[in-house]
């Protein structure tokens, strides 16, 4: 998983088993939790808690400014998903969907509108509901109240896209970057990428939307839109960007890709003005990212790294 940035410290997977947690300062750390399984994931509780897994599917939290215990759940899980100030949305061992309030009560077990099972989807939540993309490229939102199905649109993408939420509207990356009502899963707009997917290349990235403005690898060239479709900039040509894409990561002035294993990570000027930054890295594709406090993070591998932004 990406490093998670919590107030003054970033959480990542630790290359010893288990996740850790150093200041974003000076990179000191600040604990360690080894029965965590960071496969399972790590999320942020209203900027306050972290929760994690153990092996035996145990819903864990922790202080994210001290690793101290708080209160747990046996959920069964199996990936988490996403969690906001009041709940935790997870995928269970079985392939349900579960919604633990942060009283450490389980408010709703809910089968998917699509299998989930024996996959971790990337998932977004805003707007009551959460919105999820299967490793299959299926996508399916459900009210986060209850569980209910919203809606489900098929073959999306080719694979699990992180899709991005904006007040009501969640943006889907794949055969199409979609801008889709989230209640009822209504199609505003949709574009067509510079070349069809094909074998896992080509089409749309996961989306990242900031100030309004949405931001997708389409193939070679990072595109900016407006939210109604509109271009908000011109494309950048980047070279060396392969799938599985990360979602831009925007800090700053500038928006940040993870680059191929030859390369690294490159900022360009959120602005369309000035030169690209890359920071030039080796290690293979296992590298992922995350930004906070003008710092990106940089989990490269075995080594977490923080860099400055501009």
């Amino acid at each position: 998983p990406a490093p998670l940035p919590v107030r003054d410290v970033v959480v990542y997977a630790a290359s010893g088993g288990g996740v850790a947690a150093r200041r974003v300062t000076d990179g000191r750390e600040r604990w360690r939790i080894g029965e965590a399984k960071a496969d399972a994931g790590y999320l942020s509780i209203g900027d306050r808690l972290v929760a994690t897994a153990d092996g035996e599917g145990t819903l864990r939290t922790w202080v994210a400014a001290t690793g101290s215990p708080r209160w747990t759940v046996d959920a069964q899980v199996g990936a988490l998903l996403a969690a906001d100030a009041h709940a935790v949305y997870l995928l269970t061992t079985d392939g349900r969907l579960r919604c633990v309030g942060t009283d450490g009560k389980v408010r709703w077990t809910r089968r998917p509108p699509l299998s989930l099972a024996g996959g971790h989807p990337a998932a977004a939540l805003g707007a009551g509901h959460l919105v999820l993309c299967t490793e299959t490229g299926d996508v399916a939102a459900v009210r986060a109240e209850d569980g209910a199905r919203a809606w489900v649109r098929k073959g999306q993408a080719e694979g699990a896209l992180r899709p991005a939420i904006d007040g009501t509207t969640v943006y889907l990356g794949g055969t199409s970057l979609a801008a889709v009502q989230i209640a009822d899963g209504r199609e505003l707009w949709a574009q067509n990428p510079l070349r069809p997917p094909s074998r896992g290349a080509g089409g749309w990235g996961p989306p990242t939307v900031a100030g309004g403005v949405v931001y997708a690898l389409d193939c070679d060239a990072l595109r900016s839109l407006h939210s109604d479709g509109s271009q908000a900039g011109d494309p950048v040509m980047v070279g060396g960007v392969v799938p599985p894409w990360r979602p831009p990561v925007v800090q700053g002035n500038s928006v940040w890709i993870v680059e191929s294993s030859e390369t690294g990570v490159s900022g360009l000027p959120r602005s369309g003005e000035g030169r690209p930054q890359t920071y030039a890295l080796t290690g293979g594709q296992a590298r992922s990212i995350a930004a906070s406090d003008n710092r990106l993070f940089v989990l490269n591998r075995a080594t977490l790294l923080a860099l400055p932004v501009y």
